[in-house]
């Protein structure tokens, strides 16, 4: 307390708390829980070879106030984009033709698919020039990573069976609420969540149910599921009036919020964890932000018949 910066740190804590440093909008939580939707960057391309520099350290400023910068010349990260194929038919393809297809191909998108294709035929340690299909697999999640390619960073994640991590609590969370959640692809079997269940078990479900039909929504349906499952512990009203949750069509009622709010849409397993969340909770808001009526009538009506919103407590569903 005796410390001449004891008010700037009191400060700072204040500010931590109520959610914002300096007018950017910060978190607090546990660890485990925000590693999930953090971003980490690996420095091994750094060169450990020692070097001669003279360096001094950093000196506190003598000014008081130094004003701002304009961030108005900072160059922004390029977008990666490619066009994008359906490899799907390579399926039933010699084996020859789909290495050569590798060998000539420098789409990421492209790569992921003919890989999952070997991976279902070959199995996951099939070498390519002496480098195995999961090592293969993990590059280009890596190399998808660091250019924000998301479909890319989905496919690769689901072929290798990533698990977001903490999910576990977030289903509890919602089953404490009285909700239960339905995980599968529209127009195939859905397996209802309606009891706690260990990290291992939710993996299987959701691999088992939804990945045969559709690679991509395996992980695109956790991370729904995991949003969900910290928006109805911190805003409940959210979800009045919803039973059951169901995340195939949610991500649906996404797809319908882009195609008439959205400019320039682009597929939806290919925006950022951030913008998902985003859109997940405009969709769970509509009747608060929608100034057209129409637009609440057309959202409630959707919602209605694809996310079991219920005021007589009778389960509606959709066949």
């Amino acid at each position: 307390m005796r410390d001449p910066q004891f008010k700037e740190m009191l400060d700072l804590f204040a500010m931590l708390k109520k959610g914002y440093c300096d007018k950017t909008k910060v978190r607090i939580g546990r660890l485990q829980n925000l590693i999930s939707s953090s971003c980490i960057e690996h420095l091994d391309f750094i060169n450990t070879i020692e070097t001669d520099l003279e360096l001094s350290q950093f000196k506190q400023l003598e000014h008081d106030y130094i004003g701002y910068q304009s961030l108005t010349d900072v160059p922004k990260a390029l977008t990666y984009t490619e066009d994008t194929k359906d490899y799907s038919y390579y399926i039933n393809e010699p084996l020859y033709n789909i290495l050569n297809e590798i060998r000539n191909n420098k789409s990421l998108y492209s790569l992921c698919q003919l890989y999952g294709i070997l991976l279902k035929r070959e199995g996951i340690n099939y070498e390519i020039n002496g480098i195995t299909v999961e090592d293969h697999l993990r590059s280009l999640y890596q190399q998808a990573g660091c250019l924000r390619y998301w479909m890319v960073v989905r496919y690769c994640s689901s072929l290798l069976h990533h698990t977001v991590d903490s999910i576990s609590p977030f289903i509890t969370g919602v089953l404490v609420k009285g909700k239960q959640i339905t995980v599968g692809v529209i127009g195939q079997e859905e397996t209802v969540f309606d009891k706690p269940m260990t990290p291992i078990e939710i993996q299987s479900v959701m691999y088992s149910t939804i990945q045969p039909h559709n690679v991509v929504q395996t992980v695109l349906q956790q991370e729904v599921l995991l949003y969900c499952g910290r928006l109805i512990g911190t805003n409940p009203e959210m979800f009045k009036g919803i039973l059951k949750i169901r995340i195939g069509w949610v991500l649906e009622a996404i797809k319908l919020y882009l195609q008439m709010f959205v400019k320039n849409i682009k597929p939806i397993e290919n925006y950022s964890p951030y913008e998902i969340r985003r859109f997940l909770i405009k969709v769970l808001t509509v009747k608060y932000w929608a100034k057209d009526e129409k637009y609440i009538n057309l959202f409630k009506q959707y919602l209605i018949k694809y996310i079991l919103y219920t005021h007589t407590h009778t389960h509606i569903y959709l066949y």
